[in-house]
């Protein structure tokens, strides 16, 4: 389970984040297999460079955290992971 320290609590799917603090997400270059969920979900925080998934938000802009949430969820290799 992928928890962010982030202060309202919301759940979806077995992810729970909180709305408030700095969101920063990583990409784990070993696992990704860079098939590009990421960056058609959140254009705002990922590109595919390379046959990989890269961040090119840190920290994650506000107006995009419902849309980088989403990305981490649908990455089928679950690649992408939401620091605190």
């Amino acid at each position: 389970m992928i928890v962010a320290n982030l202060s309202s609590p919301r759940k979806r799917g077995s992810i729970f984040f909180k709305k408030g603090i700095i969101m920063r997400v990583i990409v784990d270059e070993e696992t990704c297999t860079g098939c590009g969920v990421c960056a058609e979900t959140c254009p705002e925080v990922f590109e595919t460079d390379d046959d990989l998934a890269k961040v090119i938000a840190d920290p994650v802009p506000e107006d995009a955290e419902d849309s980088c949430r989403e990305a981490v969820e649908d990455c089928p290799v679950e690649a992408i992971s939401i620091q605190d």
